[in-house]
């Protein structure tokens, strides 16, 4: 088993070439920049524990990503970042624990049936976990319609493949089924579906999953490897968020844009998150508030706000929090964790930027801990 992690690991590396190989065009992040990321993150989950009663399970798992992020990072970065730095990252990554901890006691009481399809995604370990900085292509932007267009997947049918990771009733772990494979790297997917199929690999791999999913790699036609699939997958994420960046970030997508950031950044393609976008990013945070909240003049389904309502959102569901300065600038559980996650590759790339030396596969491989 662990054997066939580092084959993953060093496939990854092979494809893309060293962790911390640069394009000449690629910016660094500013030390304004810098203090900016860390000061935002810390109001967000500050506005979460305050508000911990009113997250959901989705606004949870955006905690608990950015808690692995930091995490990892600090075991494998910290001896080469300056000591002030480490001790912030320290700092935001307990406080994500506390926020991760009791959200996900909201979660559990206040939406039963969405957690129990669900909550093994706000398990801590699930994240711990640390993929080589990898680089895709460069496409074309491509047609913001389609970006906007209904989605090819359903939240239900995503769970479902998401849940073949993990033990569940007679379900034994890594039983992954050649329909869900081949589901989740379907060659047409757009927006949110588009996100999930890498969301479906970072679970994969965080549930310790690596060599199943590559056997089924080996035995699908449409797909070459795991990591030339990931690559595949974030250069067209790339297209459409570069794509919503030269349309000014369209208000009913900036929730997916953050979400596009910040699964790619966690897979390990940092030049998605660019510093400039970074710039853009904080804007949309109520600084006073630290929430992430409704744009005016923002068009909202109010079905995704049904707590009894499972299986067909255009996004993960949403749910109301306090914090805005009115019913106009409503603060959003969703919208906040997804925020965090693109915070977080901000964060990895800034860390990889300071830091030397860069590590090896060995060190890697080693904070692949057991899943369970």
């Amino acid at each position: 088993m662990c054997h066939r992690l580092v084959l993953l690991l060093a496939g990854l590396a092979l494809v893309v070439g060293p962790s911390r190989t640069c394009s000449p065009a690629d910016t660094a992040i500013s030390a304004r920049q810098a203090k900016v990321l860390f000061d935002a993150t810390e109001r967000a989950l500050i506005f979460m524990l305050r508000n911990h009663d009113t997250l959901n399970l989705d606004g949870v798992m955006g905690v608990r990503v950015l808690q692995g992020v930091y995490g990892q990072l600090l075991a494998v970065y910290s001896l080469g970042l300056p000591r002030q730095m480490v001790e912030r990252m320290e700092q935001l990554r307990k406080l994500a624990d506390l926020v991760g901890t009791l959200g996900t006691i909201t979660a559990a009481v206040k939406t039963p049936f969405y957690f129990s399809k669900a909550s093994f995604l706000l398990n801590a370990k699930l994240w711990q976990f640390i993929l080589p900085t990898q680089r895709f292509e460069i496409l074309p932007t491509t047609d913001l319609t389609s970006i906007l267009a209904d989605d090819n997947i359903s939240e239900v049918a995503s769970d479902f493949c998401l849940l073949e990771f993990i033990t569940h009733g007679s379900h034994q772990q890594c039983d992954i089924s050649r329909e869900c494979f081949a589901n989740m790297n379907a060659d047409n997917y757009t927006s949110y579906s588009l996100t999930h199929q890498i969301l479906y690999y970072l679970v994969g791999i965080g549930a310790r999953c690596g060599p199943q999913l590559i056997d089924l790699a080996e035995e699908e036609p449409r797909v070459e490897s795991v990591e030339r699939q990931m690559a595949q997958f974030c250069a067209k994420i790339d297209s459409e968020a570069r794509t919503l960046a030269k349309n000014d970030f369209p208000k009913e997508a900036r929730d997916l844009f953050m979400e596009q950031v910040g699964v790619c950044g966690v897979a390990g393609f940092t030049q998605i998150a660019r510093p400039e976008w970074l710039d853009r990013i904080v804007t949309w945070q109520n600084r006073h508030s630290g929430c992430y909240h409704r744009f005016r003049g923002e068009n909202f389904d109010p079905e995704n706000f049904n707590p009894m309502r499972y299986g067909n959102y255009r996004k993960r569901s949403e749910s109301r929090m306090h914090g805005g300065a009115s019913a106009e600038e409503a603060c959003f559980s969703h919208r906040t964790a997804v925020a965090l996650i693109a915070l977080a590759a901000f964060a990895r790339r800034l860390t990889e930027q300071l830091a030397l030396p860069s590590p090896s596969l060995a060190q890697l491989s080693v904070l692949l801990i057991p899943f369970s």
